[in-house]
């Protein structure tokens, strides 16, 4: 028997294979045939026992059973859903309610902030209100003190009227009368020994009063009888012009007030000091001249530098008695009395037929102030010195020069710093006008004459007491003292303490 062909095996191998894996498919096939069949038997005998050992019956009471099991469980789940929902709604109400907690101590702290800074700010505010009422207080009372007091103690001054009427040909009208304010001695402080501190308070004082009066009176002239600087007698030329500015600041008046100042012993030196540079000086600065004649209203004014009158034949001393004997000359011509020849008086200018007023620094002759009186006079320890020729007044020979020379109806002069009045030759009054700063006196004072050509009336106006000032000071200081310690409540123990003891000593 002949051999198959490779190609022919090759070919049956490859059948065989094909038909081993188609086997290997059919084993495959037939195991899940086979578990398909154990399932389906499994089930087939499961049914056989059912049907065999669980009759309908049996079946019903286990559905029923499932049944009641089963709403049980709903009602247990919706019982448990119920305590779960408001168990939730519960903590909700817990979370808000922990919100509104903190909220609520939220707006606390606010709210106590907020009163704590109105708290502050009343405090703030009354504190303010109190330290405003105690600088309204101390306000009035400086103001009172330093500015109105010079307004309502001046205002209390009136002008004299004149006595009796002068009928020179004519009836005499008010606008004939003269109305002038006289003072002296105000001393401006100087830079040697002027303390700062006194310097302001006295030309404080001296320029409120002066411009009070102005205001309040309206002269129309002002007399300033010397001693107008403390160290005009060895001031430099720079304080020299310091001071004359201070005195214009402080003295300055308005075109309808004339000012005339004389000169005094502390502005050019008393004689021994007295230079011709500086009374040149002085009157360089205040048109001043020894034997200078003023006359307003018909009124002569007869202005004397009685430094120069001391009678030693000085330069200084030989002009100022010429002027005045000229002058002299010219006023007794003008009152044209008989013993007086035409001749004489025939080429001399003819004045105001007015007996003259002299205005001078230095008093005339006088002992000493024993006889003066009055609430500004000397005081009672001053008054029994005697005073002293060419220092304290005037010599006897020069006083009966002046005297003898004008035959003046009133005499004015300062110097003393004291009130003082007496009658020269039985018949000239001499008015001391006293010191105008509150450095030399407690009560500093002027005069206001109403002046006529043949008649005079005068009436002194005192300035505030010094101590009465000093006074209201003190007293306002301790009413502030009190009413800061009745505020701190500081009063109140000492006043319960007060009142035990009275309570006590009555029932005693």
């Amino acid at each position: 028997m002949a051999l198959p062909s490779v190609h022919k095996c090759l070919q049956l191998s490859d059948e065989n294979e094909q038909l081993v894996k188609k086997l290997k498919k059919l084993h495959i096939k037939n195991k899940e045939l086979e578990k398909n069949l154990g399932h389906i038997q499994e089930k087939l005998h499961l049914q056989q026992l059912m049907h065999e050992y669980v009759t309908s019956r049996e079946l019903l009471q286990m559905y029923n059973d499932l049944q009641k099991r089963y709403v049980k469980e709903i009602k247990t789940n919706q019982e448990q859903s119920e305590a779960i929902k408001n168990l939730t709604d519960f903590f909700e109400e817990v979370e808000d309610l922990k919100h509104a907690v903190q909220e609520s101590v939220k707006l606390n702290n606010q709210y106590e902030k907020c009163l704590k800074q109105i708290s502050n700010f009343s405090t703030v505010e009354r504190k303010t209100a109190i330290l405003l009422k105690l600088v309204c207080f101390v306000s009035s009372v400086l103001i009172f003190c330093e500015f109105l007091i010079y307004y309502v103690v001046i205002f209390q001054c009136r002008w004299p009227e004149v006595k009796g009427g002068a009928h020179v040909g004519k009836k005499e009208t008010s606008t004939s009368v003269l109305k002038a304010i006289i003072l002296a001695d105000t001393h401006l402080l100087g830079e040697i020994r002027g303390h700062w501190l006194d310097k302001l308070r006295r030309e404080w004082q001296m320029e409120r009063s002066f411009q009070s009066a102005l205001w309040l009176l309206q002269p129309d002239i002002v007399f300033i009888l010397g001693d107008v600087f403390d160290e005009g007698k060895w001031s430099s030329p720079q304080a020299w012009a310091d001071d004359v500015r201070r005195f214009r600041r402080m003295f300055k008046y308005p075109v309808s007030t004339e000012l005339v100042v004389i000169v005094g012993n502390h502005d050019i030196g008393f004689h021994y000091e007295m230079t011709t540079y500086k009374v040149n000086r002085f009157e360089k600065v205040f048109n001043f001249s020894s034997g200078k004649l003023i006359t307003r209203k018909g009124i002569n004014f007869v202005i004397v530098n009685s430094v120069a009158m001391e009678g030693d034949g000085c330069a200084v001393c030989r002009t100022s008695e010429a002027k005045l004997v000229a002058l002299s000359h010219k006023l007794n011509c003008s009152q044209q009395k008989p013993n007086h020849s035409n001749k004489r008086c025939s080429d001399v200018e003819k004045l105001p037929a007015s007996e003259p007023i002299l205005l001078q620094h230095y008093p005339l002759y006088r002992r000493s102030d024993a006889e003066c009186s009055g609430e500004d006079s000397a005081p009672p320890e001053e008054k029994n010195m005697l005073f002293k020729e060419k220092y304290d007044v005037l010599s006897q020979e020069a006083s009966q020069k002046l005297i003898w020379w004008f035959h003046p109806r009133l005499i004015l002069s300062g110097h003393t710093h004291s009130a003082c009045e007496v009658l020269h030759a039985g018949k000239i009054p001499e008015i001391s006008v006293p010191s105008f700063s509150w450095r030399n006196r407690n009560n500093p004072s002027f005069i206001m004459g109403s002046i006529t050509p043949t008649d005079f009336s005068l009436q002194k106006c005192f300035l505030p007491y010094e101590s009465r000032v000093f006074t209201i000071y003190c007293a306002a200081g301790a009413l502030l003292v009190i009413l800061i310690l009745a505020h701190f409540q500081l009063l109140t123990p000492p006043f319960y303490f007060a009142q035990r003891l009275i309570s006590k000593h009555k029932a005693v």
